[in-house]
C-alpha cells in the first residue's frame, strides 16, 4: 500500500492522500492506525470522502494513542452524522449540491455561447 502524507509538526496536522483517494473503510482505518503509530505527534486527521472518514473514525478509535486525535470527515451520511453526534468525529465538510447546480445553470448559456467565465465559486 503506497501512502503519501505530510505531517506538519508545528500544528500537528496530517494531510493524507492515497492513490485515487480510496473509499475503502478498511484501508482508511489501517492507514489511520499506521499513521498514528508512526507519528504520535499528530493531533488531527482529515478524510477526503465518506468511506475514508468512516475508516479514520474507526482507526482513531482502534489506535493505542494516549493523546486525543481529532478526526474530520467529508460527507454527511448516517454513519458520519452519528459519529459527530457521539463526539468521535469533530465534524464534516459537505458540499451544497443545490448551489452547485444553480451555478451550472447560471453559467451554462455563456459557456455555450463561447463566453465562459473564469470566475471560481
Amino acid at each position: 500500500m503506497h501512502v503519501k502524507f505530510r505531517v506538519h509538526v508545528t500544528i500537528g496536522l496530517l494531510a493524507l492522500s492515497t492513490a485515487g483517494c480510496s473509499t475503502s473503510t478498511e484501508t482508511a482505518a489501517a492507514l489511520t492506525r499506521q499513521i498514528i503509530a508512526e507519528h504520535p505527534e499528530v493531533k488531527g486527521i482529515f478524510a477526503m470522502n465518506e468511506g475514508s472518514a468512516i475508516g479514520v473514525h474507526g482507526g482513531i478509535a482502534d489506535s493505542t494513542s494516549t493523546s486525543p486525535i481529532t478526526g474530520i470527515g467529508h460527507a454527511s451520511g448516517s454513519k458520519i452524522k452519528a459519529a459527530i453526534r457521539d463526539g468521535s468525529l469533530a465534524g464534516a465538510i459537505t458540499q451544497d449540491p443545490i448551489e452547485i447546480g444553480a451555478k451550472c445553470v447560471e453559467t451554462a448559456p455563456a459557456a455555450i455561447a463561447g463566453n465562459a467565465s473564469r470566475t471560481r465559486y
